[in-house]
């Protein structure tokens, strides 16, 4: 396979949690390094979309 550089990349998360009375919630900031040029996709409505943004995440769980 032939090498693409501006195809690697790296992903990092960010987050903590808290365990309140056996529920955990968690809060992440989750980002990547991707080259915009290698990870835009196209709809087939035409709109581009770039795939690598950052975005946080709230989550909330219970175990039974």
């Amino acid at each position: 396979m032939k090498s693409i550089s501006n195809a690697d990349y790296a992903d990092w998360k960010l987050g903590v949690t808290k365990d309140i009375s056996g529920w955990v919630l968690g809060l992440a900031y989750i980002d990547t390094d991707a080259e915009e040029s290698a990870y835009t996709a196209t709809s087939a409505g035409g709109k581009t979309k770039f795939l690598g943004d950052s975005t946080v995440v709230l989550s909330v769980s219970k175990s039974f």
